[in-house]
């Protein structure tokens, strides 16, 4: 159906918060909102970062509405990564809420 969680691309920088629906039947049903609010429920309880990035095509809506709804926002002079060049780069504070 899809996958949540982190990527650490670049040790110089928070690890990335990456998404995906790899079929368009699942799309819109709120998985992907439900897993990342799972995945960041967690995320305190087993890892000591404090910041994750996330970049999305500046084109997919639906991702970029995800991530206001999680409220992650856009670090607006950050430089897209050379394996998504038309990307959109946001940052989201995690927070431990236990």
């Amino acid at each position: 159906m899809g996958h949540v969680g982190a990527l650490q691309i670049d040790t110089a920088e928070p690890p990335e918060l990456t998404w995906t629906i790899w079929e368009d039947a699942y799309e819109g049903k709120g998985y992907a909102i439900e897993a990342v609010t799972a995945y960041l429920a967690h995320v305190p309880k087993v890892d000591s970062f404090a910041e994750m990035l996330i970049r999305i095509e500046n084109k997919n809506q639906r991702s970029l509405r995800l991530a206001d709804r999680i409220g992650a926002t856009r670090d607006e002079i950050a430089v897209a990564p050379h394996w998504m060049p038309t990307a959109v780069t946001l940052r989201l504070r995690v927070t431990n809420n236990g």
